[in-house]
C-alpha cells in the first residue's frame, strides 16, 4: 500500500475533491481491511469453525485455521489512526428539538446532507431510484424487490430511547431473546393507536417491541402496521401495511 503520508489530509475545495482519495480515506480502507482479517472467518473460524476444511485445488485451507489475536490489536490501532487525525466526528441535525426526530434526522441526514463532517469517503447518485426500487418491500411499491431485510439480531440491537439501554442482551440456546428487565422493553403484546415518529398524524396498531426505540430505529427499519408514505404524492396513500409479520425491511433515506 502507498505511504497515506501522499494523500491530503482532508477534501480542499468539495467542488474538485468531492470522493477523492485523502489521508482519511486511505487510513479508514486500511482499518477496515485489518476488521474484515481479525474476525472470525480470516482468524481461525470461531465457535462455529468458519472455513475451516476449505482447502483450494492443491490442498491447502483457503482461510487461517488459528486465532491470531493480534489481528485485533491491528484493526483497533487501525481505526485509532483515523480518529487521531480528529478531522471526522459524528453528524448532528441542527433544526429537530423533538429528541426522537433529532436522532431520525442526524441519521438520515448521515446519507443525505452532502459530505458531513461523518463522512471519510462517500459516491452519490445523482437520484436514489435504483436504491429505492432495490430496498422497498414488495407490494408495498410497484417495482419494490424487497432485497435488504435486516436480521432479527439487527432489529434487536437498537437501544430504547428513554432508558439509553439494550433490550436484548443475547439469546438462549432455543434461539429466544434474553431481556434486560430495566431497559423499559416490552416483549409482548400490541398497542392500537401508536403515533409513529414520521406519521403522527395516523394512530396504527404495532407489536409493543417496537414502541420507545432509539431514533435511529426509527429511521431505518420498515415494521408491520406502518404506513408506506409517497413524498411525491403520485400515489394514493396506502393503509397500514399489515403483511410483513416478522418480516423488516430497511427504510430508504
Amino acid at each position: 500500500m502507498m505511504q497515506h503520508r501522499f494523500y491530503l489530509k482532508t477534501i480542499q475545495d468539495p467542488t474538485t475533491w468531492m470522493g477523492r482519495m485523502t489521508k482519511g480515506a486511505a487510513l479508514g480502507m486500511r482499518s477496515r481491511v485489518l476488521l474484515f482479517a481479525a474476525r472470525p472467518l480470516f482468524n481461525g473460524g470461531g465457535s462455529i469453525g468458519y472455513g475451516r476444511g476449505m482447502v483450494n485445488h492443491e490442498g491447502k485451507p483457503i482461510f487461517p485455521q488459528g486465532e491470531d489475536l493480534n489481528k485485533w490489536t491491528k484493526a483497533a490501532e487501525a481505526a485509532k489512526m483515523v480518529i487521531d487525525l480528529d478531522v471526522y466526528k459524528l453528524h448532528f441535525n441542527k433544526t429537530e428539538t423533538d429528541p426522537v426526530l433529532k436522532a431520525m434526522n442526524s441519521y438520515r441526514e448521515v446519507f443525505t446532507e452532502k459530505w458531513n463532517e461523518e463522512l471519510i469517503i462517500a459516491r452519490y447518485y445523482k437520484d436514489g431510484e435504483v436504491w429505492n426500487q432495490r430496498v422497498v418491500p414488495p407490494r408495498v411499491f410497484g417495482v419494490g424487490l424487497g432485497g435488504y431485510t435486516p436480521t432479527m439480531k439487527l432489529v434487536d440491537a437498537y437501544p430504547m430511547m428513554a432508558s439509553g439501554r439494550y433490550p436484548v442482551t443475547g439469546y438462549k440456546a432455543d434461539g429466544s431473546p434474553i431481556i434486560d428487565d430495566k431497559s423499559g422493553y416490552e416483549a409482548n403484546g400490541f398497542t392500537d393507536g401508536w403515533l409513529h415518529p414520521t406519521h403522527r398524524d395516523k394512530g396504527i396498531k404495532v407489536h409493543n417491541s417496537m414502541k420507545g426505540r432509539d431514533g435511529r430505529f426509527y429511521a431505518s427499519i420498515f415494521f408491520n402496521g406502518m404506513y408506506w408514505i409517497h413524498p411525491d404524492g403520485t400515489k394514493e396513500q396506502y393503509a397500514p401495511c399489515n403483511f410483513l409479520h416478522r418480516r423488516y425491511f430497511i427504510l430508504c433515506p
